[in-house]
């Protein structure tokens, strides 16, 4: 009788104690929401660049025509005839917005153009150079406060948008968090060397308009939640690709005139998958099937490309959707 009491008051107590901390989380809540709108929006538009060190000179003509072979070194691919150069690394942090990265003119400095609310959001900056003559520039956009501070600062202004503008011409690593938002990134012409970034709920699309000045080293996405679209891959001949999606749509575009051998990986957890792959590349397919859904494919007939034509070795699976591999 006795432990039958205690039991009951000792879980009386946790329901008690849930109920007064639920009052008191709304209680914060509504305030938080009331204190928000009570604060006056305050549009601004900055507009930021940020010089970089010289460009190396470019070999002379076009040099996405050519196919160069590639090295191993520290595990990693390096391009035979790439020139040796410091380059840099653009770091991106950024949440709560319309996000648009774009290739600019060469031998211009990066630019940044913002239009937002700076009553609850704000834009920050951050350039370095090291011993080595490596740079990196750190650019971070988000709600003042964090989490929170984005949430309720967003029902002041419905829309940040923040452009970044890349100059030609500068070997570069892009890198970084973007969290809830939309993103609309172009790196075609881009003397991009790598790819790895993670991107929050919200609509994404990254493409290659043309091909990038030297085959890429790697490219690595991971989505969370939402629609994920990247187009003509083969344009940026990446050595390495890795595309994680968690929930929603996901578009893949191998296609374009790949320069060199590939490890592609794709992988999603639930919704709908679709890849195109190239007709000029020979694909070696390993897997292709998804747990729980339906999957088709249908690969090109690669019997009459040379047998020097790049080769990639493509692995894709899914847990939960439909899945497409296409021509």
């Amino acid at each position: 009788m006795s432990n039958k009491s205690t039991g009951c008051f000792k879980y009386g107590c946790i329901g008690c104690i849930s109920v007064i901390a639920l009052g008191f989380g709304l209680i914060f809540l509504l305030s938080a929401v009331q204190f928000a709108s009570q604060t006056d929006p305050e549009p601004v538009q900055r507009a930021a660049e940020q010089a970089l060190p010289e460009a190396p000179p470019l070999p002379p003509g076009d040099a996405s025509a050519d196919r160069p072979q590639t090295i191993e070194i520290d595990g990693g691919a390096a391009l035979v005839g790439e020139p040796q150069t410091a380059g840099g690394t653009l770091v991106l942090d950024l949440a709560m917005g319309d996000f648009i990265v774009r290739p600019g003119p060469a031998g211009q400095p990066i630019r940044v153009d913002a239009d937002f609310d700076a009553s609850g959001f704000e834009l920050k900056e951050d350039y370095s150079v090291g011993q080595d003559r490596r740079w990196q520039y750190e650019i971070s956009f988000g709600g003042k406060g964090g989490f929170f501070g984005a949430i309720f600062g967003s029902g002041n202004n419905s829309h940040n948008q923040v452009e970044i503008t890349i100059p030609r011409g500068h070997p570069i690593r892009i890198v970084g968090e973007i969290g809830m938002g939309e993103t609309k990134m172009d790196l075609g012409g881009l003397w991009v060397q790598e790819v790895d970034l993670e991107f929050g709920p919200g609509d994404h699309f990254i493409e290659f308009r043309e091909p990038v000045p030297f085959p890429m080293g790697k490219f690595a996405v991971e989505g969370s939640m939402g629609e994920m679209e990247i187009r003509g891959l083969g344009d940026a001949s990446p050595s390495m690709v890795r595309v994680d999606h968690s929930m929603g749509e996901l578009f893949v575009d191998l296609q374009g005139a790949w320069r060199q051998n590939a490890e592609a990986k794709v992988s999603f957890s639930m919704g709908g998958c679709r890849v195109w792959v190239p007709e000029e590349a020979r694909v070696d397919l390993k897997g292709g099937k998804v747990a729980m859904g339906e999957s088709v494919n249908r690969l090109p007939d690669y019997s009459e490309l040379p047998d020097d034509a790049p080769r990639i070795d493509l692995k894709v699976n899914g847990s939960m959707g439909e899945l497409r591999i296409e021509h």
